[in-house]
């Protein structure tokens, strides 16, 4: 008889993929629909209030870090084991990006779609260009490859000192391709730059579960500290948060927004119908993120699509952008339980 293993989920990390996913789709929405409802829910606007889509290279360190620490029984299984098992476990989100390309291809006729012919469509799934969101799938799965090497490196280090030390390394390293916008080029063969200063955003991820217990005494001063150099750098230079590049004052926003929200979390925990909406969506995060652009080329596409352009409109295609693939979601997850109780 097989056993279950069931993983506890931690419920401020579900919260902030909520969150982050829901900024991503309503910053998409208002790229389709053009000027009208920049004015009320501008990308600009939204991302310099909580820069929430960066959360996901932080967030996704965390779990890297969570996963080996799972699959190597917290350090008591040799490190190749723990690695390939977290690679198998893995699997799934290459298989669940197959799909949703298919799925999209054949069943979601848009513009982005329906002037490829399918082997053209074969390639560009192979180059993570189809659609724009699809850069972030490459970004994970270098992550991915790179986790189990990066949580060996941060758990052997000693003390937080040493690890702040490592993050000044990792900043000069990152120096020379500083300049290369968010997501990887869009086409292979040159992946391993990994975003650039994304690779910083999801190495402060994993350092900060591996000295967790160090940092939540003064994570209200680290994110004090980093809000005031974010802004005071701005003011400065006379800038903006950028909404295409990470940047230095965008990865110390990036430490300030993620450690408040998540303390904020914590703090109302008692709002849980309030934070239950988010906690959902984070869950099915990955699954709303395939899918949710396809889904508004599609509505776009419908007659009478002009109804959209209004607040009302706004607020229906974030909707069905969110819970076509939450529908989705539920399915895969159904389908998965099923093929393992066989």
């Amino acid at each position: 008889m097989k056993t279950k293993k069931t993983q506890k989920r931690i419920y401020w990390i579900d919260c902030m993929k909520g969150l982050a996913i829901l900024s991503v789709v309503i910053t998409h929405v208002s790229y389709f629909l053009g000027d009208y409802p920049r004015n009320i829910i501008s990308p600009a606007i939204w991302s310099q209030i909580v820069f929430p889509f960066f959360w996901f290279y932080g967030l996704v360190g965390v779990t890297v870090w969570l996963s080996m620490r799972r699959v190597s029984a917290n350090g008591s299984q040799p490190f190749w084991y723990s690695a390939v098992t977290f690679w198998k476990n893995k699997i799934r989100y290459v298989l669940l990006y197959i799909f949703g390309g298919l799925f999209c291809y054949f069943f979601l006729p848009s513009p982005t779609y329906s002037v490829i012919s399918f082997p053209d469509f074969l390639i560009r799934l192979g180059k993570f260009s189809i659609q724009p969101p699809h850069h972030f799938f490459l970004t994970l799965f270098q992550f991915i490859l790179l986790g189990p090497f990066v949580v060996r490196i941060v758990s052997k280090m000693q003390n937080v000192y040493m690890y702040m030390l490592s993050v000044g390394i990792v900043a000069i390293i990152l120096i020379p391709v500083s300049r290369i916008v968010y997501y990887p080029i869009y086409a292979m063969p040159r992946p391993l730059y990994v975003g650039g200063w994304a690779f910083m955003i999801f190495y402060l991820g994993v350092g900060y579960m591996r000295f967790a217990s160090v940092l939540r005494k003064i994570e209200i001063p680290i994110a004090t500290v980093s809000l005031v150099a974010a802004i005071s750098y701005l003011r400065i230079t006379h800038s903006e948060l950028p909404t295409q590049f990470i940047t230095f004052p965008l990865i110390l926003w990036f430490i300030a927004s993620f450690l408040l929200v998540k303390n904020f979390i914590e703090i109302t925990n008692k709002w849980r119908f309030f934070w239950n909406i988010f906690s959902y969506l984070g869950k099915y995060s990955w699954i709303i993120y395939l899918f949710h652009w396809s889904i508004i080329e599609f509505c776009i596409m419908l007659p009478r699509s002009y109804q959209f352009y209004s607040i009302p409109g706004v607020v229906l295609l974030t909707t069905l952008s969110t819970s076509v693939p939450l529908y989705i979601g539920l399915l895969i997850t159904k389908a998965e339980k099923v093929l393992q109780n066989h």
